[in-house]
């Protein structure tokens, strides 16, 4: 499974969001689960800037976003139910 991560330099929640997907990556992983995280750099398409830039971070599975505010208790339900 692939997490997308939307993001650009100097975001400071989407560093935040990498550590958070890191601890969800550890709890994916005690249940034999795998995802791989791809960072998408917003700042490389028009189309993806216009869409997310006061948005980001945002993470998407399949279609399925979850955009920020959230916390690491949203992020596990969001990712259980999309898995």
């Amino acid at each position: 499974m692939q997490i997308q991560l939307y993001t650009t330099a100097g975001c400071h929640l989407c560093e935040n969001v990498e550590v958070m997907l890191s601890y969800l990556l550890r709890y994916a992983t005690q249940q034999d689960l795998v995802f791989e995280v791809v960072k998408v750099d917003i700042a490389n398409s028009d189309a993806l800037l216009s869409r997310f830039a006061e948005e980001i971070p945002v993470l998407e599975i399949q279609g399925k976003f979850l955009k920020w505010p959230f916390q690491f208790t949203e992020l596990t339900l969001w990712y259980e139910a999309n898995q």
